[in-house]
């Protein structure tokens, strides 16, 4: 075969290989958009341990315990959960054993930082508590600050800033193949040979084979895909023709919006104000030459001419959008092909700086750069993009940045997961700097109280009937309960379609993978996201969210959305990490490029002070299980000490008894043997996390003191059978329900649905509509306030919170505030009524309680009739479903 040939197979096997590769990536999306399609981001099921011909005894999202949660109150700051299975934005995986620890995400971002955790700082003991003379003393004052927290009675102790909660994660996103799981999952690693995700995968897809289970709980199982067809790109600076070094290019979201004080970029910008900086930036836009000069406190005015000169390739750029003088930066984005151009840039007076940032620039090529007409200014100093890079140069040298491309490669990434916790409300607390930079965290310098209320179990019909019959009441007194979260920050729980939500703002306080510092925009297709209750507040998008709104309206008018189709529980974080498996697009800006992580909620935990508990002043060691020591009560056999694995400080006297329910999954000893500083062996109880807390002596309460609290969503909710039947368990817990579908109308009968009018301000056809529903109406009428979007009309619509008071008996509606701010619109609007050409101030109107009629006996007969029927449907509905197929999980496809 002559060369010519061979060069031509050559090029066709390529272009299969390439075909195929392609095939492969569209293929990868259709099986996870059909999934998608099946079903929310949530959890779907545990490991099962028994079986029955029932249904409903079967292990769903719970066994023995919801989320197969468990106790391990002898290993500080860690929570036990079993392995289980989610699907997060359409990838379905199974879990490891998830014992998360309580740490959170590190303040800083960048590369040296991804997947860093540290420790959540736990609640202090009171001072009331550690003011008493005696330990019998101290432990009496601590039930009396257990006793507020339950009873919610902060006039009995001032509890809230002892009892502080965390909202704790499963997050998961799609890394390179190459990364090892210490990378990904910084949680405890046990086995060093199951060090890579290859290594797992293949384990696991031998033990499916014959269905066991790796009794360390180490193997667990995600998909990996083909993600992209990449080209690697080389950039190399040479100075004075010498051998060059390697730049790399550092990582913000887009060049018209850079922060640079951000630790993410400072460090690639640094100069002493007598330096100019040369580096390589990357965003969304595409990559970037930066140079950059007069910062860091320096006065005066820094001048330099800056050639900058095409030698080889096309030096391609594209426009882009935004350029020009910023608040503080100057920046000018070059936006035509440069062939020997000369730019001439000046800093002004400390603290802003000279900034050329030049670009996008695609294609191989060589670029020289030049500078003269210096003034002020005396090195030049090349930042490589890695710590501690910079190289400083003469400022008469030359320097040749070259851009190479390599072949296209295929990108194989793997769904890598990690489980981490948030505390509520004072992350500020632990980094300060944050309340320098908001809105990039909450910033109260105090815990975030939840109250108990918030919280409401729900009625989940397998999980009562799972093992021993229970109620409601008992479930929730039980490890199998689930609860929710109130969607509204009120003593009434609400119940209802909802939109931006409660756990929404909570969502929002959690960083993705730029960790706290991170603050990232979305713009695409000309559409920035701004905040879903707030058009003129811009998404951090570097923090978990799921709704979120656009300035322009969509096909269907709307401007307001939720992340996904049809994904009740997606919550998506950018990030600018290179170890993220990214994707991009071409729009109208150029090449778009987007690294995202997705999470859902798992569970809030209150932390007690009990961690720091330590009445007698027990040491903190390592090995104080040495020469056989096993926490018994003799001074031989008792742990010399306390440390992280045998967490033992809390005195035995401050419980009554152990925990009725303890599951096989649980550790740690009721009552240990800790020799004291003196060598006496005190008897103490674990001081770590648990579920439920043991009986508290002498502590009279009605429940038990739950300490965690399952709120994580399921996933397999879409299917029309399993929603009848959640509806038909509905229709059959409320009699008036029941009474409105058989007479046919499906209406709330006590508070009819109303629709109000904005008044009309300069035009009498400008106007909006607000249609309240009957549950809205009821809720105005139980001291609520309700936000709506009214109708569009002259182009916009308005987001009003409104409330109801009842005047003379008449109920009057009134704004409380528009869009976010104050009362009256900007156009105007201040006012809703009834009737749009007579809304005044002092409109009146009646909303009159209807009267229930009472159901005829002709009725009543054909309700039971009907409830028979619908019931024989619905199951006949839920057999058809499971029968021909319902959702395709199986284990064979758990690699796509």
């Amino acid at each position: 075969m002559g060369a010519a040939q061979q060069f031509s197979h050559d090029e066709k096997l390529k272009q299969v290989l390439n075909s195929l590769s392609t095939l492969m990536v569209k293929m990868q999306a259709q099986a996870t958009q059909r999934v998608r399609t099946e079903n929310h981001s949530g959890v779907l099921d545990v490991r099962g341990y028994d079986s029955a011909f029932e249904a409903y005894r079967h292990s769903g999202y719970a066994n023995q315990a919801h989320l197969s949660m468990h106790d391990h109150p002898d290993k500080a700051g860690v929570l036990g959960m079993g392995s289980i299975g989610a699907v997060l934005n359409g990838n379905h995986l199974r879990t490891r054993h998830l014992d998360t620890k309580l740490m959170m995400p590190v303040e800083e971002g960048g590369p040296e930082n991804f997947n860093k955790l540290r420790p959540i700082p736990t609640p202090p003991v009171p001072q009331n508590v550690t003011s008493k003379g005696t330990i019998a003393e101290q432990i009496a004052e601590m039930k009396e600050y257990f006793y507020a927290w339950q009873t919610q009675n902060t006039t009995h102790r001032e509890y809230k800033d002892y009892f502080q909660p965390a909202i704790c994660v499963l997050e998961a996103n799609w890394v390179e193949d190459s990364l090892s799981i210490a990378e990904s999952f910084p949680n405890d690693v046990a086995d060093a040979d199951l060090d890579t995700w290859a290594k797992v995968s293949e384990l696991a897809q031998f033990l499916s084979l014959s269905g066991k289970h790796d009794p360390d709980g180490l193997v667990g199982r995600s998909p990996t895909a083909l993600r992209e067809i990449k080209t690697d790109h080389t950039y190399t600076m040479k100075v004075n023709n010498a051998a060059g070094y390697t730049m790399s290019p550092f990582s913000l979201p887009r060049v018209n919006n850079v922060k640079l004080y951000q630790n993410n970029y400072k460090n690639a910008l640094l100069n002493s104000g007598s330096h100019v900086t040369i580096s390589m930036a990357e965003s969304s836009q595409g990559t970037f030459l930066w140079i950059a000069f007069g910062m860091n406190g320096h006065g005066g005015t820094h001048k330099a001419n800056i050639g900058i000169e095409c030698l080889s390739g096309g030096c391609r750029t594209a426009d882009i959008e935004g350029c020009g003088d910023r608040s503080s930066v100057r920046t000018s984005c070059r936006q035509k092909p440069v062939d020997g151009s000369v730019y001439t840039e000046q800093s002004v007076p400390s603290p802003t700086q000279g900034l050329v940032a030049y670009g996008p620039l695609s294609g191989p090529y060589e670029l020289k750069l030049s500078f003269s007409g210096l003034s002020g200014i005396n090195k030049v100093r090349v930042n490589t993009g890695v710590e501690d890079g910079h190289v400083s140069h003469s400022v008469g040298d030359e320097f040749l940045l070259t851009h190479e491309e390599s072949e296209p490669r295929l990108v194989v990434a793997h769904y890598a997961y990690r489980t981490f916790c948030h505390p509520l409300g004072h992350v500020s607390t632990i980094f300060p700097r944050l309340l320098t930079v908001s809105p990039l965290c909450s910033c109260s310098t105090h815990p975030q109280d939840i109250p108990l209320n918030r919280f409401k179990v729900l009625d989940d019909l397998p999980a009562q009937m799972y093992g021993d019959l229970l109620t409601v009441h008992e479930l929730g007194q039980s490890r199998r309960g689930h609860f929710l979260l109130n969607p509204r920050n009120q003593t009434k729980f609400y119940e209802g379609k909802v939109t931006y939500e409660y756990l929404d703002a909570l969502m929002e306080s959690i960083p993705g993978k730029d960790n706290y510092s991170g603050n990232l925009e979305e713009l695409s297709q000309g559409r920035i996201s701004a905040h879903y209750n707030n058009q003129k507040e811009i998404l951090n998008v570097a923090y978990y969210s799921r709704y979120y709104q656009v300035t322009e309206k969509d096909a269907m008018g709307r401007n307001q959305r939720r992340r996904g189709f049809n994904d009740a529980n997606f919550y998506g974080a950018m990030n600018t990490q290179p170890a993220v498996s990214s994707l991009s697009m071409n729009d109208d800006e150029g090449v778009v490029r987007e690294r995202w992580s997705h999470a859902i909620p798992l569970e809030i935990v209150f932390m007690t002070p009990l961690a720091n508990f330590n009445p007698y002043n027990l040491p903190k060691k390592s090995n104080v299980a040495a020469s056989n020591r096993n926490g018994g009560i003799s001074s031989n056999r008792a742990f010399d000490g306390y440390d992280d694995d045998h967490f033992y400080l809390t005195p035995a006297e401050f419980y009554s008894g152990p925990i009725p329910d303890q599951d096989a999954s649980d550790t740690g000893l009721r009552v240990a043997g800790v020799l004291d500083k003196s060598g006496t062996v005190r008897e103490v109880a674990a001081a770590g996390h648990r579920m439920f807390m043991p009986p508290i002596a002498g502590l009279e309460l009605e429940d038990r003191i739950r300490l965690r609290f399952p709120i994580a969503p399921f996933a397999d909710t879409k299917a029309e059978g399993l929603r009848n039947a959640h509806a038909l368990k509905h229709a059959m817990q409320s009699p008036k329900l029941r009474e409105q579908l058989v007479i046919g109308e499906f209406i709330n009968l006590s508070y009819p649905a109303l629709t109000l009018y904005t008044d009309s301000d300069y035009d009498e056809t400008h106007f909006h509509v607000l249609k309240l529903t009957a549950d809205e109406v009821k809720a105005l009428h139980n001291s609520e306030t309700i936000l709506k979007r009214t109708s569009s009309a002259h182009g916009h619509s308005h987001a009003l919170r409104i409330a109801a008071t009842v005047v003379q008996g008449n109920t009057v509606f009134s704004i409380l505030s528009c869009d976010g701010g104050g009362v009256r619109c900007s156009s105007g609007h201040d006012t809703v009524c009834e009737i749009p050409d007579q809304c005044l101030p002092s409109s009146l109107y009646q909303v009159a309680p209807a009267s229930e009629p009472a159901l005829p006996p002709h009725v009543e007969s054909a309700a039971v009739v009907m409830y028979i029927w619908l019931a024989l449907l619905i199951i006949v509905m839920l057999s058809a479903f499971v029968y021909f197929g319902g959702v395709d999980v199986a284990e064979g496809n758990d690699g796509f």
